[in-house]
């Protein structure tokens, strides 16, 4: 599932909604129900409360959706961090330092979560960093030599 999809119906139903959709069907497809009516409609009450079971309900209406496992989101989470820190210019080596201790991240994980997203094949030596795409940072101001 990309994480469009996974954004989209978080956004849908709120995180903490979508979150215990998750945990409780998480890898599994997910018939929404056509109306408050049905007995899965009060299943699904259940578990992500009345208001967000109204409103997926409207936003899906009788279709099925793949509900992606919490593990999943989670690493969806940090991947799109990732790119976005080194969108700013942060180097591989500090997003692989500022990752270390809540994901154990290392500097190769790093660089093969960009170039998947790249289209870059990521080979055994260090020179791919030279080849992931970094920011325009042309904007900031140059330091002079000293």
């Amino acid at each position: 599932m990309s994480s469009d999809t996974i954004h989209g119906i978080e956004s849908v139903i709120g995180r903490e909604s979508f979150e215990a959709l998750c945990l409780k069907y998480g890898g599994l497809d997910l018939h929404i129900p056509q109306s408050m009516d049905s007995q899965s409609a009060h299943y699904l009450a259940d578990t992500i409360g009345l208001e967000a079971t109204k409103v997926l309900i409207d936003w899906g209406q009788s279709s099925r959706i793949y509900v992606p496992r919490l593990a999943e989101i989670e690493r969806s989470r940090r991947r799109d961090e990732v790119h976005a820190l080194r969108r700013t210019g942060m180097s591989v080596a500090r997003i692989a330092r500022e990752y270390r201790f809540q994901s154990r991240y290392t500097e190769r994980q790093v660089i093969k979560m960009l170039c998947c997203e790249t289209g870059v094949k990521a080979p055994d030596s260090n020179r791919i960093i030279a080849t992931i795409p970094a920011p325009n940072l042309s904007h900031r101001k140059q330091l002079s030599p000293r």
